[in-house]
């Protein structure tokens, strides 16, 4: 609803900056006089450049679940999200868009032929995964690989769906090293995501915490509306 095409367009707010307070706020016009709709800003950096809308009030959720916790939140989604905390503020981040690479290579590339997301093999997954972390190079040709495997040999759509999302994944932990390395980790993921993060942590050797996505929002977005109520009493 904050986007250029929803109710209001709602402003970015930069790097660093609290992830959600009664300031960062936009007031959305209403027809009904009885209701006063305010939507959460969202968050940007300018180098390199990267924008979250939603995401923030996530992490402002996970803070009131863990106030003292330092580290990196990882946000598994349509566009992933690794949001480097410092202080209680959003210090820098980065966004990949491994979701939607999925979604259009298994539904509108020729792979999709011959993948089956409905199913998981762990298997797959976690060698696939090694396999990108390792050799990120070979990956393009790696994903051709799924569709011939199935032409010639009639490989398991269930697994090649596997190693599709494993070498996606691998390639976001390439790229997100900074990020984990060496870091704490929160991972707020619905329970596929968390399921499939897990492993990929597991296999680096990470240490993470997990937490409830639907739990923070909810109680970002209910921080951030005791905080304009906080605001307008002390005008």
């Amino acid at each position: 609803v904050g986007a250029a095409q929803g109710w209001v367009e709602a402003t970015y707010r930069a790097v660093p900056v609290s992830p959600a307070s009664g300031a960062g706020l936009t007031r959305a016009d209403s027809t009904d006089p009885r209701i006063s709709v305010h939507i959460v800003n969202g968050v940007c950096q300018a180098s390199p450049p990267d924008v979250m809308r939603g995401e923030e009030t996530q992490v402002s959720g996970l803070l009131l679940q863990a106030p003292e916790f330092q580290g990196i939140v990882a946000m598994p989604g349509t566009h992933s999200k690794w949001v480097h905390l410092v202080d209680g503020d959003i210090f820098h981040f980065a966004s990949f868009m491994t979701g939607e690479l999925f979604a259009l290579l298994s539904k509108q590339s020729v792979l999709r032929h011959s993948v089956d997301a409905d199913g998981f093999d762990e298997a797959a997954f976690a060698d696939a995964f090694d396999d990108a972390l390792a050799h990120p190079q070979r990956i393009s040709a790696r994903l051709f690989g799924l569709r011939a495997a199935h032409l010639l040999e009639r490989h398991d759509p269930v697994r090649a769906a596997s190693q599709l999302s494993g070498y996606l994944v691998g390639l976001e932990f390439g790229g997100a090293k900074p990020y984990w390395l060496g870091q704490q980790i929160a991972l707020v993921a619905e329970a596929r995501h968390a399921a499939r993060y897990r492993i990929a942590l597991d296999r680096i050797g990470a240490s993470y915490d997990v937490y409830d996505p639907d739990t923070c929002v909810r109680d970002g977005l209910i921080a951030a509306h005791q905080a304009l109520a906080d605001m307008e009493t002390l005008q």
